[in-house]
């Protein structure tokens, strides 16, 4: 349901309980609320938090799928968006914990999106698209997984698909993470659509990325409307 998707109102809540929570209390649910606060918030302190709280589960558990799943997202972020960078082979690691993820559960649709996201980030489009289109196929309506999909399409260049699985999201998913209109900019960009482009920027609440600002400036600049 919307109001129970993984950035709705009810995990919103159970975050905010698991926030106040002492270290030695946080469960492997608390810490899978605190990915999906990161997703929704993408901040570096929420990022922060989020990997050294899924590393820990993974000790623990370490056949924890989705765990290591969502760990790829972290690990990607330390090089898409420079969050806390830990090592210079992080699209690596990100993969081996993807590959680890898929020897666990290889029907689980929000693992396989992960892997299609490190597969197009370590350079191999071709494998990231098979990966992401079954993963909505295991899952054609799931939220999460259409969300990382439209990244991934966005990511290798499909921008038709990326646009058609976008308009799924907003349909099935009104509180979809902010940032997902960066991609559907993309889009928007490729179609020469400039002031469509500068509506879905606006919109990601990432005034703090450089690169919001530079893209809002190309967009103006290619409208001609400064």
């Amino acid at each position: 349901s919307r109001i129970g998707d993984p950035y709705g109102e009810v995990n919103r809540a159970e975050y905010g309980n698991s926030d106040r929570k002492a270290p030695k209390f946080i469960s492997s649910y608390d810490c899978i609320l605190r990915y999906f606060e990161y997703l929704r918030a993408l901040t570096n302190e929420h990022h922060k938090i989020a990997r050294e709280c899924l590393e820990s589960v993974i000790e623990i558990e370490p056949a924890y799928g989705e765990a290591l799943a969502y760990l790829t997202d972290l690990y990607l972020d330390e090089v898409g968006i420079g969050f806390n960078p830990t090592t210079e082979r992080a699209v690596e690691k990100a993969l081996q914990y993807a590959r680890q993820a898929m020897s666990v559960d290889a029907t689980n649709a929000q693992i396989r999106v992960r892997l299609a996201r490190a597969r197009y980030m370590n350079d191999n489009p071709r494998r990231a698209r098979m990966e992401a289109e079954e993963a909505l196929r295991l899952a054609p309506n799931n939220s999460d997984v259409m969300t990382v999909a439209t990244d991934v399409f966005a990511g290798i260049g499909a921008y038709e698909r990326t646009t058609e699985v976008f308009n799924r999201v907003e349909i099935l998913n009104p509180n979809y993470p902010a940032w997902l209109n960066w991609k559907v900019a993309l889009a928007h960009f490729v179609h020469e659509k400039y002031a469509d482009a500068v509506v879905s920027l606006e919109m990601t609440q990432t005034d703090w990325w450089y690169w919001t600002h530079v893209a809002i400036a190309s967009a103006h600049c290619a409208n001609d409307s400064i």
